[in-house]
């Protein structure tokens, strides 16, 4: 099926942009590694204050991340969980979002089967080409990334949120990790002024879809 696809392009295209335009906002969603929420509220550079006026609202929305940070105003309920160890029963929801994730997960295929049992759809987006080692960069991947604040709490030896354990260079590297339990709807990659990202629709086999096209793109 994968040989069959279409390799999409989204060019401009944020990767929140296209997250927000395939996923249904009435749907029951689950974001897991929801980080500071910007897939839902961002407008630029996770600028809170610049929320697009016509934003749409996500009213069956669970955030869930490792770190017990704290959601603000925006409405949603917050669960703080393991990836790889969610407390949520089979099918609790209708999509699951992993976004800017699974570079930080030492088995990303995992994380994609747990996310998968519990939402018979995930939408999925990486990062192309970036790999940040706190070691020797970890003042420069704080300026890029504001929630690297994380790192005085959870240490990386615990779970890497704050270095990059895995680089994808191509869409290709995501497929690689797409568990055999799942079929590939949709994979692409866009681009924006930010850099490149890879993006796949996965679907749990024999499961009907809850997200929508992404028109235009």
């Amino acid at each position: 099926m994968v040989e069959s696809l279409t390799w999409e392009c989204w060019d401009p295209c944020h990767y929140w942009e296209w997250i927000r335009a395939v996923v249904d906002p009435q749907a029951r969603i689950v974001d897991l590694g929801c980080g500071d929420l910007n897939t839902w509220q961002r407008g630029y550079q996770g600028r809170h204050d610049r929320v697009p006026p016509d934003l749409p609202t996500y009213p069956h929305l669970t955030a869930v991340d490792y770190d017990g940070i704290d959601p603000g105003d925006f409405p949603c309920t917050f669960v703080q969980a393991d990836i790889r160890h969610l407390p949520f029963p089979a099918d609790a929801f209708d999509v699951a979002v992993v976004s800017q994730v699974l570079e930080h997960v030492p088995d990303p295929t995992a994380a994609l089967v747990e996310a998968l049992r519990v939402a018979p759809q995930v939408v999925v987006t990486v990062p192309l080409g970036h790999a940040y080692d706190l070691e020797t960069q970890g003042d420069a991947c704080a300026r890029l990334n504001p929630w690297i604040r994380y790192r005085e709490f959870i240490p990386d030896t615990v779970f890497p949120h704050h270095a990059h354990v895995r680089v994808f260079d191509t869409p290709a590297d995501l497929l690689a990790v797409v568990p055999p339990t799942a079929a590939v709807v949709r994979v692409g990659e866009g681009r924006c002024d930010g850099g490149a990202w890879a993006g796949a629709i996965l679907q749990r086999q024999e499961a009907p879809m809850a997200c929508t096209e992404i028109g235009g793109r």
